[in-house]
């Protein structure tokens, strides 16, 4: 007797409200801030030019950027081409929104599709054996737009692919002994993995243009990922890209095997019997190899 089945599912889930994110503006890419709003959106071009060793606050902006007299304008000749590159990596502002303390606005659905195969057989070997078998497959691939436990994210570009298959597989053969002795041998393995991938094929330190940017220790970064870059509080729904512990690898494969002896002597019925469990799981530690730069004073 054999039998096979498949089920397949699309599935596109939703987030329940918009996604909003605060981007750097057009002005801003070009090192200009006299526009530039803070968390409560209000106008904040406070932006301090440490070689003047002076204060820049809204009191005081005797130390701030001033190019042409503009307050929060960066001369070009200071302007940081690394930092104008971290700029850059972030999609430009969608929606405008006076007093607003965001200008990006997603909802991007998770695509979660699923298949399942499933092939059973079971087989009358003689009069004396029989043997059964079955084989489970699930392939689950979903992309998500905000990203996951590693590579979280509030920026549909950079989704994450999160491939998590499984499988088990068990079989069974049963055979009679003499007329007072039965033997059953059983066998079941089952390996599943996690995988937590870029989704997006530039996202890279070449894709990016952020190969020059200096980490603390090249040797540790996987996939030639960037580090994660960091905002502080004055900017309210700050763009997150959660690279720094990135990626992320899991598998779990276990194998069992059972054996039963039944023997029955006169009025007595003996059973005797064995098990081996053997499991193997190797995973990514969460640590954070790729770095990270944090901006949370600017």
């Amino acid at each position: 007797f054999f039998f096979f089945s498949q089920e397949h599912q699309k599935r596109f889930t939703p987030p329940t409200t918009p996604v909003n994110v605060r981007v750097p503006t057009a002005l801003e890419r070009a090192g200009d801030f006299s526009q530039t709003t803070d968390n409560t959106g209000a106008l904040y071009p406070y932006i301090r030019d440490y070689t003047l060793n002076a204060p820049c606050n809204a009191t005081n902006q005797t130390g701030c950027f001033r190019d042409g007299g503009v307050l929060g304008r960066i001369p070009a000749n200071r302007l940081y081409p690394l930092g104008l590159k971290i700029l850059s990596i972030y999609p430009t502002a969608n929606i405008s929104i006076p007093g607003a303390n965001y200008n990006y606005q997603t909802q991007e659905p998770t695509s979660a599709p699923q298949r399942q195969d499933l092939y059973r057989g079971d087989w009358i070997i003689s009069n004396n054996w029989r043997a059964t078998g079955k084989y489970l497959y699930n392939k689950n691939g979903p992309i998500q737009p905000y990203g996951s436990f590693v590579l979280g994210t509030n920026l549909p570009d950079y989704a994450t692919k999160f491939p998590n298959n499984r499988y088990s597989v068990t079989g069974t053969v049963t055979g009679s002994l003499s007329p007072t002795a039965v033997v059953e041998i059983t066998f079941g393995q089952s390996h599943n993995f996690i995988d937590i991938l870029p989704n997006n094929p530039k996202f890279n330190k070449a894709g990016l243009g952020l190969s020059a940017i200096p980490v603390l220790f090249p040797g540790a970064v996987q996939l030639d990922l960037p580090p994660q870059f960091v905002y502080g509080g004055r900017i309210a729904n700050a763009p997150n890209i959660g690279s720094n512990n990135a990626p992320f690898y899991n598998f779990n494969t276990t194998r069992d095997w059972s054996v039963n002896l039944s023997k029955v002597a006169g009025s007595h019925n003996f059973k005797f019997g064995g098990f081996w469990q053997n499991s193997f799981k190797p995973q990514s530690s969460f640590a954070n190899n790729n770095g990270q730069y944090n901006f949370s004073d600017n």
